[in-house]
């Protein structure tokens, strides 16, 4: 399973970032969605099987306040589905 999630996120782009955030009403700019995109790629794993805390605490330092909350929102949503740790 790894595998095919590391397949997905090598192939994600920039511009999948803004449609993804727009898919959930998500208003992002090119700045925040290159911050966004690089650190999936970079700790995805975290996100999946790892603990994220400490990141998810970064990208409130780097992103605009809202479009934060939005993403944090998201994810939350996700936890609680199991989908993510």
């Amino acid at each position: 399973m790894n595998f095919v999630i590391k397949q997905y996120i090598d192939k994600l782009t920039l511009e999948d970032i803004i449609e993804l955030c727009k898919g959930r009403n998500i208003k992002i700019s090119e700045i925040d969605a290159e911050i966004l995109l690089k650190t999936v790629k970079q700790h995805w794993q975290d996100f999946y099987k790892g603990d994220p805390t400490k990141i998810i605490h970064n990208l409130k330092d780097q992103l605009d306040t809202s479009t934060y909350n939005k993403l944090l929102k998201v994810y939350l949503e996700y936890k609680n589905k199991g989908i993510v740790h």
